[in-house]
């Protein structure tokens, strides 16, 4: 973009964007000194506002913590232009938007999509927030309790209490050490108690930090740009520029706290860990063009041969270690080096940390490396010329952010890309991460409450704060030599072909069949696509090993097959690493037909990423006992720390359990995990191979000639042969290690494939309302959860186009009622769901404040208050809700991952409904008022003529609303006490007659027995006929 003059002042820029990106960017500023970016794009279907403020919690008042947060909230509740409560949620909703903000540090940043056709309306409310916001008294309070629901949320988020205490631990002068979430407690009752008005401090905040002259806006539209400098002008020219300078503090955070110390806390979960944080003087934008915390995240993170992570693996020590830039403002930042333990590593603790300073010592001993900045440049460089546009909701998030500290030209290649190689800069912070400013923090479950002399106090997290002896300082200021460190050598997978394969004359417009080489026999059917839409040089491969042995094995093939996935994995780590670093991708997963891989990569490397894999996935293991016995016991943690999920994942987990037939238990897995050894999982690997066959989709920069070439070369020679590694591939895999083969061999040729396994639903009862009751198990989470699963049936398309559209009518007014109405908790929602071809709608609550038999009833009440609501919707606002649907369902793919992602999932569906989407958009303008109210009532109210309710309910107790064992579930539903009678009536609504006294209620005491009671839904349908 060139610079040209514009209507709202000041200047635009050039600036930089990705080669793919065509859209028109500008920068101007308005007259009140606002920047804004303006980004036209003639072919969105949605567009994208956000706005940023150069105010976060460090600017709380001491009086009153978390201000800046409930100020967050409380914007979005009312303006003098649009004084209803829930009036900017609902517009965005009836025109396919969304919004959100979040508080940080030193920013608050609120951001809102819609439609494309709507957005000069929902800017217009959105620039409200910024003039005339109400804060209104009557929604002060009730706003201060869902501030209050969303910190308990996460009183046991082992991440939050870790960030919480290392502000509690610093500097008490310096505003990092603040609690920036607030409560009631911080928000009401303290104040209260000395006598703060905390709206007229809530007015002064904001009349304090809010002005023009720190905020950065960012638009994406559809209009051209004179267009939408004039939209912007018109509404944001108004917010009031009162020329506050950026907020600053003396200080740093960590001066007088005792440095260097270390801290040892106790996790909530099972989870092992140390980190070594250092300050570093500069804040983490300052020096973006040259990035030199990155050139020693770089290193330091290393996973390859010679890394300090392989030689911890190999000690049974570690299984994980991360380096990088972590907290951080505008003037400061930290460097964090975090390594994941085994339960044997937390006893080495101090031979770890030599081990970090070894390392350390050999990058300071090498000097700066110019290469090692080159090679991060060139694949940063290329990953930001073939980034996508994005999705406008995130992406107008952070280039609002950015531009508080990048120059208007790089507020999209500034956080991405390298500019000069500043070897002072690399040095001066390498001298940063010495022992003397060491902040080391012990996290491990095994310590006892008797040992943390300390509690946090916001989160209640147990520690014990301690200086370094000397005699440590000094050891690890002199390190040991370790013969088995190296320093990384060049990336073999770094990419400099960029050739785009020249596409057929007219490619499908999805994937096809293709026909295989003989010698494949019935061991692969293949599909292929090849791009047309992105023309970048990558390629996505996906192939599902489909076999039996999974199922036929029970719980014990499925724990297997875990072990089995966790083995390979923890293989790759090392082999792989470099070309995750170059750009390359891989996940590999376990699922009910066998096990899943995906791979995505530039083409030309591509081949030897997979041959890589494959030899790994081949591997004999019998010589891993080491590493097995580490995973092993990965495992059992894995599965412990499950029961310290928040309550709302522990109802929904709850839920599959009831509704889905072939669902392990944790409790059952950990039981069966006790008894395995390698040689099991070594004799369950030669099953799986011989039995295996394979379904593969390859897509992207790719024919279909090379499609077949990449698997035969890559997948199924070496799975045919004892094929070494490299024997393919052998410059790009130059210096990788030979990995052993396993005893593990492909089904013959002519075996043909067995059917495809998939879960089933159970059928609920017509009529009924299954009820199951259980505990939160971590005993300290004060929360409870309520989710209500109405099953609809068998999907069909034409019936769940009609639930989708009424899901995106019902979801916003449920958020309104049950959340910002009646403040039963941070986390509600409701919509429709499908899973193993059948149709539920679901409602969720989470709440702290709220008994489970209250929530349950308030939905009940809902239903009918959404009744009435459902009678006086006109066939007009039914058309506006299909209409913005529509437009969001036409809205492109921005990436090869997105469209690769779609096809894929029809070939696993076996369904191939390739015209899926083009049938939905057909479908949705012929949704009717009618069609509505029938699904509505025959699926959730047993009134009406054949009613087809069914429901299962999950009553999820915590701390706060315990189980009461006194009386059976449905006799406390039936007759509920007096106090929760009281506590369930839904505010201002008719007690009206009973929801509990017209449908039968049923406690599922035993799953098991239940499920084999029930018959099954279809494993498969057949997709719709045209």
């Amino acid at each position: 973009v060139t610079g040209i003059a514009n209507e709202a002042g000041g200047a635009s820029t050039s600036i930089i964007k990705p080669s793919k990106d065509e859209r028109d960017f500008e920068s101007i500023v308005l007259p009140n000194k606002m920047q804004v970016v303006l980004i036209s794009d003639p072919e969105a279907e949605k567009a994208a506002v956000a706005l940023d403020v150069f105010v976060g919690h460090f600017s709380d008042p001491e009086s009153v913590p978390g201000l800046a947060h409930f100020c967050e909230h409380m914007l979005f509740l009312g303006t003098k232009t649009y004084p209803k409560e829930g009036q900017y949620k609902e517009f965005l909703t009836r025109w396919g938007g969304r919004s959100n903000a979040y508080t940080s540090q030193e920013h608050t940043n609120y951001r809102f999509d819609v439609v494309a056709d709507h957005l000069e309306a929902a800017m217009d409310r959105f620039a409200d927030f910024f003039k005339t916001p109400l804060f209104t008294e009557s929604a002060t309070e009730r706003e201060m309790n869902a501030v209050d629901s969303e910190n308990k949320m996460k009183l046991q988020d082992d991440a939050r209490r870790f960030y919480q205490l290392t502000k509690h631990l610093s500097n008490p002068d310096y505003p990092f050490s603040k609690f920036g979430s607030g409560n009631l407690k911080t928000l009401l009752q303290d104040p209260a108690s000395r006598g703060v008005d905390v709206r007229a401090e809530l007015l002064r905040f904001y009349d304090s930090y809010y002005s023009a002259n720190n905020m950065k806006l960012c638009v994406v539209g559809r209009e051209p740009l004179a267009e939408m400098r004039r939209m912007v002008a018109a509404r944001f020219s108004a917010v009031p520029n009162k020329d506050l300078p950026v907020p600053s503090w003396d200080g740093l955070p960590w001066t007088g706290a005792g440095v260097p110390y270390e801290v040892q806390l106790k996790p909530v979960k099972d989870a092992r860990s140390v980190s070594l944080i250092f300050p570093i003087p500069w804040g983490s934008t300052e020096h973006w063009r040259s990035k030199p915390s990155g050139y020693w995240s770089t290193l330091l993170g290393y996973e390859g041969a010679g890394s300090l992570l392989e030689l911890m693996k190999g000690k049974s020590w570690a299984n994980s270690l991360s380096a990088g830039g972590s907290y951080s403002a505008a003037d400061w930042s930290t460097f964090s080096i975090t390594i994941g333990l085994t339960e044997a590593g937390i006893g080495h603790v101090d031979e770890l940390v030599e081990m970090v300073f070894a390392y350390i010592a050999i990058i300071r001993k090498k000097g700066p490396q110019e290469w090692v900045f080159r090679e991060r440049q060139a694949i940063a460089q290329k990953s930001f010329l073939l980034r996508p546009k994005g999705d406008g909701y995130s992406q107008t998030a952070s280039i609002a952010h950015n531009m508080q500290y990048y120059p208007a030209d790089y507020i999209l290649a500034g956080p991405m890309t390298l500019h000069q190689w500043d070897a002072a800069k690399v040095q001066e912070l390498g001298e940063c991460l010495t022992p003397d400013q060491l902040m080391l923090y012990v996290s491990s479950p095994d310590l006892q409450d008797a040992e943390l002399e300390s509690a946090e106090p916001w989160y209640g997290t147990r520690y014990t704060q301690r200086p370094i002896s000397r005699r440590r300082l000094q050891k690890w200021t002199h390190p040991d030599f370790y013969p088995e460190f190296a320093f990384p050598e060049a990336n073999p997978f770094v990419s400099d072909d960029m050739a785009i394969v020249p596409l057929p004359p007219n490619p499908p417009p999805s994937p096809i069949e293709v026909a295989t080489p003989e010698s494949w026999g019935n061991a692969c059917r293949l599909w292929h696509r090849q791009d047309d839409q992105f023309l970048e040089p990558r390629v996505v491969l996906c192939i599902d090993f489909v076999t039996n042995a999974v199922r036929e094995g029970g719980i014990l093939g499925h724990v297997l097959s875990y072990l089995f996935e966790d083995l390979v994995e923890d293989d790759l780590r090392q082999p792989t690493y470099q070309a995750s670093v170059a750009g390359f991708g891989f996940s590999f997963r376990k699922e009910t037909r066998g096990l899943e891989l995906q791979v995505l990569g530039y083409h030309d490397k591509v081949g030897a990423l997979l041959e890589t894999i494959v030899q790994s996935l081949t591997k004999d293991y019998s010589r891993s006992e080491a590493r097995f016995k580490v995973l092993k016991e990965r495992y059992r943690r894995a599965l412990l720390n499950t029961m310290q999920d928040r309550p709302q994942t522990q109802a929904s987990r709850e839920a599959e359990a009831v509704l889905t037939d072939e669902q392990y238990s944790y409790a059952d897995q950990l039981e069966v995990l006790q008894g395995i050894d390698l040689a099991d999982v070594v004799r369950w690997a030669e099953l799986f191979f011989s039995t295996v066959h394979l379904r593969a989709f390859v897509t992207g920069n790719i024919n279909a000639a090379g499609a077949v070439q990449l698997m035969d070369e890559a997948m199924l020679r070496p799975l045919q042969a004892m094929l070494p590694r490299g024997a393919i591939f052998e410059p790009q895999n130059a210096g990788v290690p030979v990995a052993p083969r396993g005893r593990v061999q492909l089904p013959p040729s002519s075996l043909p494939a067995a059917p495809i396994f998939r879960r089933r639903r159970v059928q609920l009862p017509y009529g009924s309302e299954l009820l199951r009751a259980i505990p939160v198990p971590n005993a300290e989470d004060l929360n409870s959860a309520v989710v209500m699963y109405f099953q609809i049936g068998q999907s069909d398309f034409r019936k769940d186009i009609g639930f989708d559209v009424l899901s995106t009518i019902m979801g916003p007014i449920y958020f309104q009622k049950l959340r910002t109405e009646q403040q039963l908790g941070y986390l509600v929602s409701a919509g429709s769901t499908r899973n193993y071809y059948t149709t539920g709608f679901v409602f969720n609550v989470q709440s702290s404040v709220a008994h489970p038999h209250t929530i349950r009833r308030r939905i009940l009440d809902f239903h009918r208050t959404f009744a009435a609501y459902l009678e006086n919707l006109s066939e007009e606002d039914v058309a506006r809700t299909t209409q913005s649907m529509a437009q969001r369902m036409r809205e492109k793919d921005t990436m090869l991952v997105q469209t690769a992602s779609r096809d894929w999932a029809e070939i696993q569906s076996e369904q191939c409904f390739w015209a899926r989407k083009a049938r939905a958009l057909e479908a949705l303008p012929t949704v009717t008022k009618a069609e509505l109210q029938g699904l509505f009532h025959t699926y959730f109210l047993d009134e009406a003529p054949g009613a087809r309710r069914s429901c299962l309910t999950i009553l999820c107790h915590g701390a706060s609303h315990p189980i009461d064992d006194r009386r059976p579930l449905v006799d406390q539903l039936r007759d509920p006490t007096p106090e929760l009678r009281a506590e369930a009536a839904t505010p201002g609504m008719a007690a009206g007659g009973s929801p509990d006294c017209s449908w039968a209620l049923q406690e599922v005491t035993d799953v098991d027995e239940f499920k084999a009671q029930q018959p099954l839904y279809d494993a498969w349908v057949a997709p719709p006929s045209d």
